[in-house]
């Protein structure tokens, strides 16, 4: 659709540039969310810091996870391939939570507390970035002569001339969506986790049924797509993770 747009002459990525515009948006709610749990902004910032360099390690370490083959196939392109090459979402949460949970255990805070006020904004930011997937042609869906369906022009990532459901911004809308009512949880539910638990259970099923009407080439494991795999193994984490911080003795004072 639109992979770069011109300012003052410089050609600026529409992904990078709305991934920066939804995370200055996203630390903005963040500083707003941090008392809900209790917690500094320093505190959030910091390991919302942490949080951002996890995700990222973790997005490309599971891209080359994914593509190793490919990647292999062409030794001499193989490092160029990895610093171009693309990221994969749930690498990038399973990454940003490993480093959160690194961070709060160095400085003795809550981990459920600080997670439960960093989701809420990143849901928001991911949100950005499936718009900007969008705009580049990335994660497009599958051939779909339909009303809602879009044909991306030559250079795109999406295959040229042909029909294919906008599922970047279906998942955009959903994210909104769900930003809004994590949001809302966080100021009324005071138990720490219940709003990471939600989340989690949400996005895994979300996701799972999404899977179906992509087409991008995202690796697969048998009959089920990597992030299927993925969805799978995280849903039932989310349930017991909603029903420990339903049943813990914990409250947060009000």
């Amino acid at each position: 659709m639109l992979p770069y747009i011109n300012i003052f002459g410089l050609e600026i990525p529409m992904y990078g540039l709305l991934i920066a515009i939804g995370t200055l948006i996203g630390f903005f709610i963040l500083f707003k969310t941090s008392k809900y749990r209790g917690l500094t902004e320093d505190d959030s910032y910091y390991c919302a810091i942490w949080c951002a360099v996890g995700g990222l390690l973790g997005a490309k370490l599971l891209y080359i996870i994914v593509e190793f083959d490919e990647l292999l196939a062409d030794p001499a392109g193989f490092l160029s391939s990895i610093i171009t090459g693309g990221l994969v979402f749930y690498g990038g949460l399973i990454g940003g939570i490993l480093a959160g949970f690194i961070y709060v255990r160095v400085k003795k805070l809550s981990f459920l507390a600080i997670a439960d006020t960093i989701i809420v904004p990143f849901t928001l930011i991911h949100a950005f970035g499936r718009v900007g997937c969008f705009f580049a042609g990335c994660c497009y869906g599958r051939v779909c002569d339909s009303f809602i369906s879009v044909v991306y022009p030559a250079g795109s990532a999406a295959p040229a001339g042909v029909p294919v459901l906008p599922v970047q911004l279906m998942e955009a809308a959903f994210l909104i969506c769900l930003f809004f009512y994590l949001f809302n949880e966080l100021k009324k539910v005071k138990r720490e986790g219940i709003v990471l638990g939600k989340y989690v259970i949400a996005y895994a099923i979300w996701r799972f049924i999404l899977e179906y009407l992509r087409s991008d080439d995202r690796g697969a494991v048998g009959f089920l797509s990597t992030s299927q795999l993925i969805s799978l193994l995280l849903l039932p984490l989310g349930i017991a993770l909603l029903w420990y911080a339903k049943n813990r003795e914990k409250h947060l004072t009000e």
